[in-house]
C-alpha cells in the first residue's frame, strides 16, 4: 500500500477514505499547571505528533486495503487541538482517495 503521485497510472477510483488519531497532552503536573494551560497556548513539544500521524495515515491505508485500492492520493492531514480541566489533546485526521494504481 503507497501514497501515489503519478496520477495518470489510475485504473478505478475506490472512494474516499480516512483515519484518525489522538495526541494528548504529556501529563502536568499539579492542578495549578492544568488550569494554566487553559489560558497559555500548549507548545506543540509537548504533544507526541509524529506517532499519532503516522497512526491516521496507517488507519486510512488500512481502511484503502480493506475496500481493494492498492494506493492513496489527494492525502490531507488536519489537526484540530481540544482542551480543558483535564489535558488537551489534538485530533489527527488523515483523508484521501483510495485508488487502484497500476
Amino acid at each position: 500500500m503507497s501514497i501515489a503521485a503519478d496520477t495518470s497510472k489510475i485504473e478505478k477510483y475506490m472512494g474516499m477514505v480516512s483515519g484518525e488519531s489522538v495526541a494528548t497532552e504529556r501529563e502536568s503536573e499539579g492542578t495549578l499547571e492544568k488550569l494554566t494551560s487553559i489560558i497559555e497556548p500548549v507548545e506543540l513539544g509537548d504533544y507526541d505528533m509524529a506517532s499519532a500521524r503516522e497512526m491516521a495515515i496507517s488507519r486510512m491505508l488500512d481502511e484503502a486495503k480493506a475496500i481493494g485500492a492498492n494506493s492513496v492520493i489527494e492525502v490531507l492531514v488536519e489537526y484540530v487541538s481540544m482542551g480543558g480541566l483535564q489535558g488537551s489533546s489534538l485530533i489527527i485526521t488523515a483523508t484521501g482517495t483510495a485508488v487502484k494504481y497500476k
